[in-house]
C-alpha cells in the first residue's frame, strides 16, 4: 500500500468516529500528543508552515495506548509550559488534520469531555483501541 492509499485508509477510519459538537474549551488537555508516523507526516504535508515552527518528532515513546493495541511511535513535544505547540489562541490550528488520539477526545467514557460535549454515541474501549491499532498499523 502506497502513502496515498494509507492516507485514504486513515481518513476512512476517521470517518467512522461518531460526531461530536465541540465547545472548543478543552485546550488545557492538549499536551503530549502520541501519534503514528503516518499521522505526523500528514500534519507536515497538509500544513507546510509547521516546518518553519520547527515541528519535529519528539521523544520515542515505548508501550501501548492505554494498555494494548496502539503502539505509540513518537509524540509532538510540548512547549515549556506543557502545551501542544499546535494550539493557537487556545484552539487547535490543525483541527481538520489532527491525529487520531485528538479525535477520540470525548468519544469514549474514559476520555469523556469535562465540558459537557457528548458524541452521538460513545465508542466502547474496544472500538477505540481497534481504531487506534488500525491507524498505527497504517503508519508503519
Amino acid at each position: 500500500m502506497n502513502a496515498t492509499q494509507r492516507l485514504a485508509a486513515m481518513e476512512a477510519i476517521f470517518a467512522q468516529f461518531p460526531a461530536i459538537e465541540c465547545k472548543k474549551l478543552c485546550s488545557d488537555f492538549c499536551n503530549i500528543i502520541p501519534m503514528s508516523r503516518l499521522e505526523f507526516a500528514r500534519l507536515k504535508q497538509t500544513n507546510p508552515k509547521l516546518k518553519s515552527k520547527g515541528l519535529a518528532w519528539g521523544t520515542r515513546v515505548g508501550g501501548t495506548f492505554p494498555g494494548r493495541g496502539y503502539v505509540i511511535g513518537f509524540r509532538i513535544e510540548v512547549d515549556s509550559v506543557g502545551i501542544c505547540p499546535l494550539l493557537k489562541d487556545g484552539l487547535c490550528s490543525v483541527y481538520n488534520h489532527r491525529p487520531g488520539i485528538c479525535r477520540l477526545w470525548g468519544l469514549t467514557k474514559k476520555l469523556k469531555c469535562p465540558y459537557g460535549c457528548e458524541p452521538e454515541r460513545f465508542l466502547t474501549e474496544e472500538e477505540a483501541h481497534g481504531f487506534m491499532t488500525k491507524i498505527a498499523e497504517l503508519g508503519v
